[in-house]
Parts: C-alpha cells; structure tokens; sequence
C-alpha cells in the first residue's frame, strides 16, 4: 500500500504539471468519513481544494457526475477546473470557511433555513444524474448507510461505542 507522504509528494507534482499551478502551499482541512482528505491549496493568484481520493478504496467520478447535475440546477457547489479520476485527485474551486454556522443568528435565521430549504427541494427534484445512476433507496441502502455512520460518525469522531443489533 502506498503511503500517505508518497501520495502527498504525487499529489503537488500533480498540481504542478497537470494543472499548471505554480507556487503552491496546501494547507490540511478537516477530514471526510472515508479514505478521501482535502487540503486547500494556495498560490499567489488565489485558492483551491484538492481531494485526494485514494483508489481502490474511493472513486471520484459519482462526485463529479453529481457536482455537475447539482450546478446544472443552479446549486451553489464547487467547480471542478481538473481531474484525474483514474490517480482520485481533483482540483477545485474554493468555497470559502464561512459557513452557515458561523453566520446563522436570530436575525437571518429564517431567511437562512428557508435557502436551505429551498435547496434541499432542488436537490431533491434531481432523479437523474447523467452517466451516474442514483442507487434507489432500499432498506439494505439504509443500513449500510448506518453502519457507515456508526463506524466513521460515532465510533470514530465521537468515541462512541454503539451496542450491536441483537434483533
């Protein structure tokens, strides 16, 4: 298994060559609850995210193919300006550190939640996504979903042990 300062050292070489940055410093963010780490990415002319999305444990293209059709419907999400499914790297626009958490007070909190919303309807309306089927949401969906929760989420961001279904 490759290991993560290799992966690192590919990732600014990829940077460099492949999507003509120059100067660069990356900067870790916040993990994911997967294999999957970002790092801002800053150069003298502004500021990205790059995934390192290492396969085989992850796939970049169900991102990009979903990014696309949530910016098709006029969503606020990042552009992806270079990718490279096959090493799991893409380069990014950066969205900023400003998040609803940091903005939401009493005053905008109802014209917050109502965008919000109103996002969560558009996401919603969206039963396609090109070149990317969407898994239908069955009960074995859900559960592995749970399971990914209660492992990544709970077990490891919150030290939480949870007690195995006995039922």
């Amino acid at each position: 298994m490759e290991s993560i300062d290799s992966r690192k050292i590919e990732l600014l070489d990829w940077l460099l060559s492949a999507c003509g940055l120059r100067s660069v410093s990356i900067l870790p963010m916040l993990g994911d609850a997967s294999f999957r780490r970002y790092f801002r990415v800053m150069t003298p002319e502004a500021s990205y995210v790059v995934m390192d999305a290492p396969p085989p444990h992850e796939n970049c293209a169900p991102f990009v193919a979903i990014a696309h059709a949530l910016r098709n419907k006029g969503l606020c999400v990042p552009e992806i300006f270079f990718a490279d499914l096959e090493r799991g790297y893409l380069l990014m626009s950066d969205l900023g550190e400003f998040t609803y958490l940091h903005s939401l007070n009493n005053e905008n909190a109802d014209l917050l939640y109502g965008r919000a919303l109103e996002a969560l309807a558009v996401m919603q309306s969206i039963n396609e996504v090109p070149e990317r089927p969407l898994p239908p949401f069955t009960r074995e969906f859900m559960r592995k979903e749970w399971a990914w929760c209660k492992e990544w989420y709970l077990g490891k961001l919150l030290n939480i042990v949870t007690i195995p279904n006995l039922g």
